[in-house]
């Protein structure tokens, strides 16, 4: 889990951009590229492909998502 957040929302994957902080199955991502086939992602152990229509992100302070 990433140090601050301010909570988090659903957004549709088409929408997300690279740097996003994610939330995927219990576990803390960064986007990395959003294509056609699905959203890659990664953390410091993982790489992931995200494929269903929304994702969540986790908000900053101004409760937009949480770009690092």
């Amino acid at each position: 889990m990433i140090g601050i957040h301010y909570g988090t929302a659903s957004m549709p994957r088409s929408e997300i951009l690279p740097g996003t902080m994610l939330q995927h199955h219990g576990k803390t991502y960064r986007a990395s590229a959003n294509v056609e086939k699905g959203l890659y992602a990664f953390n410091i152990f993982e790489k992931t492909i995200i494929k269903s229509d929304s994702v969540i992100v986790l908000l900053n302070a101004r409760g937009e998502p949480l770009i690092h």
